[in-house]
Parts: C-alpha cells; structure tokens; sequence
C-alpha cells in the first residue's frame, strides 16, 4: 500500500498543540519522538568572525504519522501555515512517499482527514534526508557540520545499537552500544558536500565509527536559523 509519511520537527512547547490540532483533523495514531536541535551561539562584532562558536540545543519533539497522497499537501499546507514554519527557527515540515508492507491489525495505517477548506502552501521539492548514526558523545561534532555549512538545523535523538556491534569480536568492547541519530532535511545540491564532511569528521570510514544514508524526500520547508546572536 503506497502512502505518504509526514514528519514535522518543531519546538516542543508546541508539540500538545499540534497533536490536539492533528486529532481535530481526524489523525489519531503518530509517532512522537523528544530529541534536541543546536545553533550557533555567534557574539556580536568583527573580532568574533573567525572564532569557533559554541553550539546551543534546545528541546524538540518529532512527530511521525501516515496520511493518503490525496491529503498530503493539505496537512502540510495547515500545519506549516498555523505554525509559521515558513519564518526561520519554528520549525521543519517534510513527507516521504513510502509502501506499507505490513502494519498491526490494530493501527489503521493511512487515516482519513476532515478539513474545512484546504489550505495550500509553496513548498520546496528539491530536497532530501540524511541520517548519521554516531557514537552517543559525538552528535555535536556532527550537528556542528550542516550549521557551519549553512545548510539547515539538524534534530538528535538517541537509540541502542544492535546486532553489527555483536560481530565486531574484541573490537565491540570499545564502542558503547548507546547511539545518536542525527537527521538533517537540505537542499539536494548541497548533500555531496554535507556527506563528504560528515565521513571526513565523523570518520565514518573508520570501523565502528558509525553510519550516514541519504533518503527521498518529496516535499517540505525546512528551518534555515542556524546561529543566533549575542550582544
């Protein structure tokens, strides 16, 4: 069954809203992930140009649930509108186009929405997704990537590592099963370039290190307020 996943990434004082305003249009079953996204704290002034600026997170709550294409650009266009994702620092918005192979007999899958009118919204379609899974410790360095670059904000959960690590014989001892996954939504144009950082940085190439994959995306906004300023 082909549907489409919409995901949104935004402050999470906002997230009780959305869910409630997600509900009031009928989506009833989501995802709901705490992670954290970074800036660039950049103090004010000339002298400060050069200096490596300090990164500051804050907390964010991802939210994942499935919907026909019909109804695709209809949620997007509501949520990104109500919330203003269009202004830099609210958030992102995106949705991925994906088969449902299996589901439990009691998720009902692609739910049905009920709008009042349909809103609509320009979004970009040139991008895509690149997830790197790191050693917990290490999401910083990795955040720091797509902020120096000026691609977009980056958003970091945690998971448990399993499985290759049990194959790595007296190696796995050193690497810690607990990991950070770091998910950027950016320009297509620029993924080469934010790749081939992450490897140089991350040293990816290098066993045990971790992993980054690229992944579609068909449509969304993404947030662009990297840095910060401090007078």
């Amino acid at each position: 069954m082909k549907c489409v996943k919409i995901n949104i990434i935004l402050n999470k004082n906002l997230a009780k809203s959305v869910v409630d305003d997600l509900y009031a249009l009928g989506i009833h079953q989501l995802f709901m992930e705490v992670g954290r996204s970074s800036l660039l704290n950049v103090n004010a002034g000339f002298t400060n140009i050069l200096k490596r600026h300090n990164l500051v997170s804050y907390p964010v709550e991802i939210l994942s649930f499935l919907v026909d294409e019909e109804n695709e650009t209809a949620v997007l266009g509501y949520i990104a509108k109500k919330y203003d994702l269009r202004s830099p620092g609210k958030g992102t918005i995106y949705s991925q186009e994906i088969d449902v192979l299996h589901s439990h007999p009691e998720y009902s899958g692609v739910q049905e929405t009920h709008f009042k009118r349909k809103y609509t919204e320009n979004f970009f379609h040139q991008l895509v997704g690149i997830t790197c899974v790191v050693q917990r410790g290490e999401g910083d360095k990795i955040s720091r990537i797509s902020l120096n670059y000026g691609a977009s904000v980056p958003a970091t959960t945690h998971g448990e590592g399993s499985g290759v690590r049990d194959k790595l014989g007296l190696l796995r001892i050193t690497i810690p099963p607990e990991k950070e996954l770091i998910n950027l939504v950016l320009s297509k144009h620029d993924t080469n370039p934010v790749m081939e950082l992450y490897i140089e940085v991350g040293k990816l190439d290098e066993p045990g290190r971790g992993i980054a994959y690229v992944y579609p995306i068909k449509q969304g906004i993404v947030n662009t307020k990297i840095s910060r300023s401090k007078t």
